[in-house]
């Protein structure tokens, strides 16, 4: 039998920090734009966190599980259990600041784990040095 997506991701921020304040906000500290993974040298540990948005699509009491994978090695999976009351709104995750120790260039990764395994993050990691250059020259 084939399973079908319970979960699917509407926004995702990489930061070094999401933090819960009351009345169901968020604050995201030290948000790293999409490709901008960079270090000055290797090895270098990063403070990663994640600020997901996700629609499920079963009502009542969900678990899913989150991979963190370097390099394709997993170094980490956040279970989160929630109750799903309205499927028409955005779950919250706040995937807590993780210690990556990064020896060399390469992916960082999320997956979700939920009877199957699908991606929904990846970015590289690289010496800030290698970046594409996007300066254009002066007349």
């Amino acid at each position: 039998m084939r399973s079908t997506r319970t979960f699917r991701v509407v926004n995702i921020m990489a930061c070094e920090f999401v933090r819960t304040e009351t009345n169901n906000k968020y604050t995201i500290i030290g948000a790293i734009p999409s490709g901008d993974m960079n270090v000055p040298a290797f090895p270098a540990t990063l403070g990663i966190a994640f600020y997901i948005e996700a629609l499920l699509s079963e009502m009542g009491h969900q678990t899913i599980k989150i991979a963190i994978l370097y390099n394709k090695r997993r170094i980490g999976v956040l279970s989160v259990e929630m109750e799903v009351t309205n499927v028409k709104a955005p779950a919250i995750i706040a995937f807590p600041t993780v210690s990556v120790l990064a020896s060399e260039p390469g992916s960082l990764e999320l997956y979700v784990e939920n009877g199957h395994r699908y991606r929904i993050f990846k970015e590289s990691i690289r010496l800030a040095d290698q970046l594409p250059s996007t300066a254009v020259p002066a007349p």
